[in-house]
């Protein structure tokens, strides 16, 4: 049985409101996450509602603490210990006497280490909008963040300059503002100083400022904080759960007209 013309229009436009409405813009608390494990790659997971279903965010730390030669030189990253602390989560790396945050302290730049968070939406593409920390080691004014869209969950026995020309979609770094423990990120900006509201991917990395990733290498060795929320935009379901895009402006495109037309032929 066919439809009536007012009807597909009806039916087609409401399609094409769904399709938009499945993207979702959250803000998510990783603090009170569930931790599993506790040593060097460790995991901590958060359950969320977004598109219409239940969906996992998992959390791990790497850090550029193996040698590759012997040396303190070449470092290749590994797995580190992410645990919760007060100010949000922090990371622990393989160098003897490494805080709790993520940083890059060494002021010798062949010997500095880059912890960072990977974050791993599962099947769920995302666009890093903004972080916030409760624990800043230096203030603010003096900390800065390096974010990057990621092809893989696995950055074992990688440099970091392999991951930004290798494994990366979009790569770029933002400066921490706020004050009193309440501090945030609410942009980026990527190495071709765009900012990166456009991309997407299942997997981000965040850490401490690396100038792999953009920014100037002068500015690093001064950069900690711990991670107390995430905020991102997912994008509408894959094809099979909704209309994939552009085809839902065409539809309505087309819609629009049919109703026009049969308006003027009443």
């Amino acid at each position: 049985m066919f439809l009536k013309p007012s009807k597909w229009i009806l039916s087609g436009l409401v399609v094409v409101a769904s399709s938009f409405a499945n993207a979702s813009t959250l803000t998510l608390n990783v603090e009170n996450a569930t931790q599993n494990g506790s040593d060097f790659g460790n995991s901590f997971t958060k359950n969320f509602s977004a598109n219409g279903e239940t969906q996992t965010l998992t959390i791990t730390a790497w850090a550029d603490t193996k040698s590759a030669d012997g040396s303190s030189t070449d470092l290749l990253i590994e797995a580190a210990e992410i645990g919760d602390y007060p100010g949000g989560l922090g990371i622990s790396n393989n160098t003897s006497g490494d805080g709790h945050t993520a940083d890059n302290y060494q002021s010798n730049p062949n010997e500095r280490d880059y912890d960072f968070f990977l974050l791993d939406f599962g099947d769920l593409s995302v666009t890093l909008n903004s972080i916030t920390s409760g624990y800043l080691e230096y203030g603010a004014s003096s900390t800065q963040v390096s974010v990057a869209a990621v092809t893989t969950g696995d950055l074992a026995d990688k440099t970091w300059n392999q991951v930004d020309n290798n494994f990366s979609l979009s790569s770029g770094y933002g400066q921490f503002m706020g004050n009193s423990g309440s501090y945030y990120v609410n942009s980026f900006t990527s190495e071709a100083g765009e900012d990166l509201s456009s991309a997407s991917s299942t997997r981000w990395i965040v850490g401490a400022f690396n100038h792999h990733f953009g920014g100037d290498a002068s500015l690093e060795s001064n950069d900690g904080f711990k991670l107390a929320s995430i905020g991102f935009t997912t994008k509408p379901n894959k094809p099979g759960t909704s209309i994939p895009e552009p085809a839902p402006l065409a539809l309505m495109l087309v819609a629009l007209v049919a109703l026009a037309r049969r308006k003027v032929n009443k």
